[in-house]
């Protein structure tokens, strides 16, 4: 590391604007479910429920040994519903687009918290 009395512009980050990502946009109501929400609390609301379900029976299609290794394990069922979907969303890697993501989240937008 070299010490130097005036800082190198290349190394300076200037910010161009501000930067929104779509679930902070104005239009999200924290008032209905969204990809934010534990896996226990979309679990509570059959409508989300049926929404997580039916990604889970997806990812089990295509993860079966994941999903053989959840299913028998109570500990790790438990931990995941603490989870939010959208952290277990991006542990699934690629296998789950952006777009995907936010069809999901739409979906979930639509159903009001009671």
């Amino acid at each position: 590391m070299r010490k130097v009395d005036t800082p190198n512009p290349d190394y300076i980050f200037n910010k161009q604007g501000d930067v929104v990502n779509w679930f902070d946009k104005e239009d999200f109501k924290a008032d209905h479910y969204s990809i934010s929400d534990t896996l226990g609390e979309l679990a509570k609301n059959e409508m989300a429920n049926a929404i997580v379900q039916s990604l889970m029976a997806q990812a089990s299609a295509s993860r079966g040994d994941v999903a053989e290794s959840v299913k028998d394990n109570p500990a790790l069922q438990r931990m995941m519903q603490r989870m939010t979907l959208a952290s277990l969303l991006k542990q699934a890697g690629d296998a789950v687009s952006e777009e995907q993501m936010k069809a999901l989240n739409d979906a979930l937008q639509k159903i009001p918290k009671n």
